[in-house]
């Protein structure tokens, strides 16, 4: 269904892209304030180690590739 979505929107990403790859990008942005707690919750995990498997590296190198990512989307919403 995702890719669907992706494809109707005519958004072009990296083959293997995905709903999960939507889901860590959600969680690292969701733990950059520390708390995983709230990372957890968003994920729906019943405990933290769950939840810390879906944080990436928060490393300036992650933070420039979603910044690029973002950059990527709001410029296809623009075009569509």
């Amino acid at each position: 269904m995702f890719a669907r979505l992706l494809e109707t929107m005519k958004i072009n990403v990296p083959s293997g892209t995905g709903f999960h790859t939507l889901r860590r990008t959600a969680a690292t942005l969701a733990a950059r304030p520390g708390d995983l707690f709230a990372v957890r919750r968003l994920l729906g995990h019943v405990n933290l180690e769950m939840a810390t498997r879906y944080v990436q590296d928060v490393s300036a190198q992650t933070d420039r590739g979603i910044e690029n990512s973002r950059a990527y989307l709001i410029r296809a919403q623009r075009v569509a």
